[in-house]
C-alpha cells in the first residue's frame, strides 16, 4: 500500500505574522502588517527569514517522523515550494508576476528532496545520479514520485472530457 501526504504550508504566504510562532522570530526587526509599503527592505527579508526558519523546523519534523517509520516504509519526502519571492528587488514585492516579466526571485523556486536509505536502494538512486549521460533527468518529476509511490494513472486520464 502506497500512502501520499501533501502538507500544505501557509508560512510564507502573504499573511505570514499570523502564521510564525513567537519562539521562530529570530530575525528583528519585522513587518508585521499587511500593508508592506509602510515596512522597510530589511523588516520584509527578517520576517521572510523568520519563514524560512519556521519552514525549516516543519520540515525537520516530517523528515524525522519519516525516520521512524523506516522499519514499516519506504520513506521519502519532497519539499517543493510553489513560487519564489521578490523582497523589494528592483522595487518588485511579493509574487504574481506574469511569468514573461517576473524576476528570477519569482521564479527559482527551493526544492528539497529526502529519501530514506530504503527508497534508495529500492530505486538505484545512487546508480542513476552517477550517470554522465543526463539520464536521470526524468528521476525527479512529479510523475516519477507518482509512480514511485505505486500510484499510477494514464496521462490522458487527469482531466476526462478534456483531450
Amino acid at each position: 500500500m502506497a500512502l501520499l501526504y501533501c502538507i500544505p504550508s501557509a508560512a510564507t504566504a502573504r499573511r505570514i505574522t499570523t502564521v510564525i510562532p513567537p519562539q521562530f522570530k529570530k530575525f528583528t526587526p519585522t513587518c508585521d502588517t499587511n500593508e508592506i509599503q509602510n515596512c522597510s527592505q530589511q523588516q520584509l527579508v527578517n520576517t521572510y527569514d523568520n519563514t524560512v526558519l519556521y519552514v525549516d523546523y516543519i520540515v525537520d519534523k516530517a523528515i524525522n517522523l519519516l525516520k521512524s517509520k523506516q522499519d514499516k516504509f519506504t520513506t521519502s519526502l519532497v519539499y517543493l515550494s510553489d513560487h519564489g519571492e521578490s523582497l523589494g528587488e528592483n522595487g518588485v514585492y511579493l509574487h504574481g508576476l506574469p511569468y514573461s516579466i517576473a524576476p528570477d526571485t519569482q521564479k527559482h523556486v527551493p526544492m528539497l528532496i529526502w529519501l530514506s536509505k530504503d527508497y534508495q536502494q529500492r530505486y538505484q538512486v545512487d546508480s542513476i545520479l552517477s550517470t554522465k549521460t543526463g539520464e536521470h533527468a526524468g528521476l525527479f518529476t512529479g510523475q516519477s514520485f507518482l509512480n514511485h509511490a505505486g500510484i499510477n494513472r494514464r496521462t490522458n486520464e487527469v482531466l476526462p472530457g478534456r483531450r
